[in-house]
This record gives structure tokens, C-alpha cells and sequence, in this order.
């Protein structure tokens, strides 16, 4: 029976990371447009609305691949769908995976959250295209066991 895992959209956590990605550069800016016409204020409030509009925008872009985008753990491989924009679909047979990683940064356990990286024989060194990622998957421990026994009885039928 298979299972169907969904990246989990935590907001706080988007909006740490979006915050990172996006606002570093706001006060040099707004101190640049200070410096061709406009005082710090309206550089200040200028630049603050522009960041708002991209954070949104950003906010949205990501929420959409969330909501468009599912993973499925079979009996015999593992699965990754998404259809938001754009449609892309992918299968890999457990008979090809060659490693199982399981991969959890700081802000990622903080909500409990975690990534699966199937590694086959085709993936390269920095590339994983090959391989599938299940990202901001909940529970990562429980998913990542699961993944792993069900690679386990695929590669060695003999042994269920």
C-alpha cells in the first residue's frame, strides 16, 4: 500500500527564510536613493514597499509549489509529483537506490520537519538529478525508516 507524504508549508518558517534571502540588502539601498534626491525616509519607504511586494510574491510562489507538489512511497518505488506552474513526474525503483540520506538543518528541526535524499546509481557528486529529495517532509525519522525497510525488501526479496 503506498504511502503519500506532502512538504510541509510551515509559515514561520517561510518567513525566516524568505527573510534571510530578501531583506539583507534594504537599508544600503534605501541610504543609496537618499543619496539621489529623495531623504532617507522615502528611500526608506520606497524600498520597504518594493521588499513587501517581492516577500509576498515569493511567499506565494513557494506556498503554490507546496500545495502542487507530492511524494508517494510504494511497495516498489518511490514517487515525486508536482503540478503547479508547471507538471513534472518522477519514479525511481527501489531496486535503483543506492543510498537513503536524511538531511535536517536548524530551522527544519525546530518544526520537526526534514528532508529525503534517494541517491541511485546515475547520481553524481553535486548533482542530484538522478535522485529524488522529499523536502519538509514531517515526521523525517518515521518517513525515513519507512523508506529504508521498504528499499531493504525490495533489493533482498528472500529476506522479507
Amino acid at each position: 500500500m503506498p504511502i503519500r507524504l506532502t512538504p510541509c508549508f510551515k509559515r514561520p518558517l517561510y518567513l525566516l527564510r524568505t527573510s534571510f534571502i530578501v531583506w539583507p540588502p534594504f537599508f544600503p539601498l534605501a541610504l543609496a536613493l537618499s543619496e539621489h534626491g529623495f531623504s532617507f525616509w522615502q528611500g526608506a519607504v520606497m524600498m520597504f514597499a518594493f521588499y513587501s511586494l517581492l516577500f509576498g510574491a515569493l511567499l506565494a510562489f513557494i506556498a503554490g509549489i507546496y500545495r502542487g507538489t507530492t511524494f508517494e512511497i510504494g511497495e516498489t518505488a518511490a514517487s515525486y509529483r508536482l503540478n503547479f506552474l508547471w507538471s513534472r513526474n518522477k519514479d525511481i525503483l527501489f531496486l535503483n537506490v543506492k543510498e537513503i540520506e536524511l538531511k535536517s538543518g536548524i530551522f527544519q528541526r525546530f518544526f520537526n520537519l526534514g528532508s529525503l535524499v534517494i541517491h541511485t546509481q546515475a547520481t553524481t557528486t553535486g548533482n542530484n538529478r538522478a535522485g529524488i529529495v522529499f523536502f519538509d517532509v514531517e515526521n523525517p525519522q518515521k518517513a525515513y525508516e519507512l523508506l529504508k525497510d521498504r528499499v531493504y525488501k525490495a533489493q533482498h526479496p528472500s529476506r522479507k
